[in-house]
């Protein structure tokens, strides 16, 4: 029998486990061998009522607490795969924890340090961004981040999409407080200097949100493999699920 890959899915700025939407099952299905599991930030999901630090050490130690309680139920090789702002967190996460995470992969992530401040966040979309925690109703503030986060999704899809994350925005809100603290920690953030870590970085020429080159210059500084997607937005999960899964399958 061969050895289990659990790998452990963390979302990014404001989001939570539930908005993987079909990814986990697209991850799953004709893997037998992997299992899936969700890592959340503070102040999202479960943990909404969790104040996001900010400072880097009681980060990476309220993750490690979630790693550590998985791995004292399941054998096998462990792996990351995530997002954004959860890309950032996870290079600092294997800066503090070395011996923890056998693969890691990084979609559409950035730092301080290696990119400006207009690629990390580019400028075209920073009024819907700050605009979209005054949104009275929820539905509409889904298909506002969807505007920019997606590029492949058609109107039914949007309206599907939209409509699950606002159930799930009601159930579990991140708190304005949380949600500056996360952006705060973000801006600040920049890559460690040196990682003994097995990454891959994905991006999209096509990201709206996050320019590529911030991919690139990452996947440059630890000397990792680099794959772009030509068309799909932010949220490559989303908007090309399949084409992720197979990329992933190929790497850990």
């Amino acid at each position: 029998m061969s050895e289990k890959k659990n790998i452990l899915l963390l979302r990014g700025l404001t989001r939570e486990k539930a908005h993987w939407y079909d990814f986990p099952e697209k991850l799953q299905a004709g893997n037998d061998e992997y299992r899936i599991f969700h890592l959340e930030l503070p102040g999202a999901g479960k943990y909404s009522n969790v104040e996001f630090p900010l400072k880097t050490k009681p980060l990476v130690n309220f993750l490690n607490s979630q790693v550590e309680k998985f791995k004292k139920d399941y054998a096998g090789s462990w792996h990351i795969v995530t997002i954004s702002l959860g890309g950032m967190v996870a290079l600092r996460y294997l800066e503090a924890f070395p011996n923890a995470i056998d693969s890691t992969v990084i979609i559409n992530s950035s730092a301080r340090d290696l990119s400006p401040i207009h690629h990390r966040m580019q400028l075209k979309i920073w009024k819907d961004v700050l605009s979209v925690p005054f949104k009275r109703n929820a539905n509409d503030a889904e298909k506002l981040i969807l505007s920019f986060v997606t590029n492949l999704l058609n109107e039914d899809k949007i309206q599907e999409v939209s409509s699950c994350f606002a159930r799930v925005k009601n159930e579990n809100p991140m708190s304005l407080k949380n949600m500056i603290k996360q952006l705060v920690w973000a801006a600040k953030n920049s890559s460690p200097k040196k990682l003994h870590a097995n990454l891959f970085f994905i991006a999209s020429k096509a990201d709206r949100m996050v320019d590529f080159n911030c991919s690139k210059k990452l996947a440059d500084k630890y000397n990792a493999s680099l794959e772009l997607h030509s068309s799909a937005g932010h949220d490559i999960p989303l908007d090309d699920g399949p084409w992720l899964v197979s990329k992933i399958k190929n790497f850990i």
